[in-house]
Protein backbone atom coordinates (compact mmCIF):
# COMPACT_ATOMS: atom_id res chain seq x y z
CA UNK A 1 0.00 0.00 0.00
CA UNK A 2 2.77 2.45 0.86
CA UNK A 3 4.38 1.74 -2.53
CA UNK A 4 1.24 2.85 -4.36
CA UNK A 5 0.91 6.02 -2.28
CA UNK A 6 4.59 6.69 -2.99
CA UNK A 7 3.89 6.49 -6.71
CA UNK A 8 0.86 8.71 -6.29
CA UNK A 9 2.87 11.29 -4.37
CA UNK A 10 5.64 11.15 -6.99
CA UNK A 11 3.08 11.56 -9.78
CA UNK A 12 1.39 14.50 -8.05
CA UNK A 13 4.70 16.17 -7.42
CA UNK A 14 5.85 15.77 -11.01
CA UNK A 15 2.65 16.87 -12.72
CA UNK A 16 1.94 19.62 -10.18
CA UNK A 17 5.47 20.91 -10.60
CA UNK A 18 4.99 21.10 -14.37
CA UNK A 19 1.54 22.69 -14.07
CA UNK A 20 2.85 25.32 -11.67
CA UNK A 21 5.78 25.99 -14.00
CA UNK A 22 3.49 26.47 -17.02
CA UNK A 23 1.11 28.69 -15.03
CA UNK A 24 3.94 30.79 -13.62
CA UNK A 25 5.31 31.57 -17.05
CA UNK A 26 1.89 32.04 -18.70
CA UNK A 27 2.20 28.98 -20.93
CA UNK A 28 -1.55 28.30 -21.14
CA UNK A 29 -1.50 26.42 -24.42
CA UNK A 30 1.37 24.21 -23.27
CA UNK A 31 -0.48 23.59 -19.99
CA UNK A 32 -3.65 22.59 -21.83
CA UNK A 33 -1.72 20.26 -24.13
CA UNK A 34 0.16 18.73 -21.19
CA UNK A 35 -3.02 18.14 -19.19
CA UNK A 36 -4.84 16.65 -22.15
CA UNK A 37 -2.03 14.24 -22.96
CA UNK A 38 -1.36 13.45 -19.28
CA UNK A 39 -4.97 12.49 -18.58
CA UNK A 40 -5.31 10.58 -21.86
CA UNK A 41 -2.26 8.49 -21.05
CA UNK A 42 -3.41 8.06 -17.46
CA UNK A 43 -6.87 6.89 -18.60
CA UNK A 44 -5.31 4.46 -21.10
CA UNK A 45 -2.99 3.11 -18.43
CA UNK A 46 0.10 4.09 -20.45
CA UNK A 47 1.79 5.90 -17.58
CA UNK A 48 4.27 3.76 -15.68
CA UNK A 49 4.41 5.61 -12.38
CA UNK A 50 7.66 3.89 -11.44
CA UNK A 51 9.38 5.64 -14.37
CA UNK A 52 8.30 9.12 -13.32
CA UNK A 53 11.38 10.76 -11.84
CA UNK A 54 11.38 12.51 -8.52
CA UNK A 55 11.47 16.27 -8.69
CA UNK A 56 14.80 17.19 -7.10
CA UNK A 57 14.36 18.87 -3.74
CA UNK A 58 16.37 21.85 -4.94
CA UNK A 59 13.74 22.66 -7.61
CA UNK A 60 10.91 22.53 -5.09
CA UNK A 61 12.92 24.58 -2.61
CA UNK A 62 13.78 27.08 -5.33
CA UNK A 63 10.11 27.39 -6.27
CA UNK A 64 9.17 27.92 -2.60
CA UNK A 65 11.87 30.55 -2.17
CA UNK A 66 10.82 32.30 -5.37
CA UNK A 67 7.23 32.44 -4.12
CA UNK A 68 8.39 33.72 -0.73
CA UNK A 69 10.56 36.34 -2.42
CA UNK A 70 7.60 37.51 -4.48
CA UNK A 71 5.44 37.86 -1.35
CA UNK A 72 8.19 39.77 0.46
CA UNK A 73 8.70 42.03 -2.57
CA UNK A 74 4.98 42.84 -2.61
CA UNK A 75 5.10 43.60 1.13
CA UNK A 76 8.13 45.82 0.59
CA UNK A 77 6.36 47.69 -2.20
CA UNK A 78 3.34 48.23 0.06
CA UNK A 79 5.60 49.43 2.88
CA UNK A 80 7.28 51.88 0.51
CA UNK A 81 3.89 53.26 -0.51
CA UNK A 82 2.89 53.67 3.16
CA UNK A 83 6.24 55.30 3.95
CA UNK A 84 5.87 57.71 1.02
CA UNK A 85 2.36 58.67 2.18
CA UNK A 86 3.67 59.21 5.71
CA UNK A 87 6.54 61.32 4.38
CA UNK A 88 4.12 63.37 2.31
CA UNK A 89 1.84 63.90 5.32
CA UNK A 90 4.83 64.84 7.49
CA UNK A 91 6.05 67.37 4.91
CA UNK A 92 2.57 68.87 4.66
CA UNK A 93 2.27 69.18 8.44
CA UNK A 94 5.79 70.63 8.74
CA UNK A 95 5.00 73.28 6.12
CA UNK A 96 1.75 74.11 7.87
CA UNK A 97 3.58 74.37 11.23
CA UNK A 98 6.20 76.67 9.69
CA UNK A 99 3.46 78.82 8.16
CA UNK A 100 1.63 79.06 11.51
CA UNK A 101 4.91 79.88 13.32
CA UNK A 102 5.71 82.69 10.87
CA UNK A 103 2.15 83.97 11.12
CA UNK A 104 2.35 83.91 14.94
CA UNK A 105 5.64 85.89 14.87
CA UNK A 106 4.05 88.43 12.53
CA UNK A 107 1.07 88.82 14.88
CA UNK A 108 3.43 89.19 17.87
CA UNK A 109 5.41 91.90 16.06
CA UNK A 110 2.21 93.74 15.14
CA UNK A 111 1.08 93.49 18.78
CA UNK A 112 4.38 94.95 20.02
CA UNK A 113 4.14 97.74 17.50
CA UNK A 114 0.56 98.55 18.47
CA UNK A 115 1.49 98.49 22.17
CA UNK A 116 4.41 100.80 21.47
CA UNK A 117 2.16 103.19 19.56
Amino acid sequence: MSGRSGYRKKQELADEFLRNFFIKFGMKQTLENFQQEWFEKKAQGCLDMSLIPDIPVIYRKNAELTDELQVLQEELDEARIVAEKARSTYDKLRKQKDFEKINHRRVQQEKKKLNAD
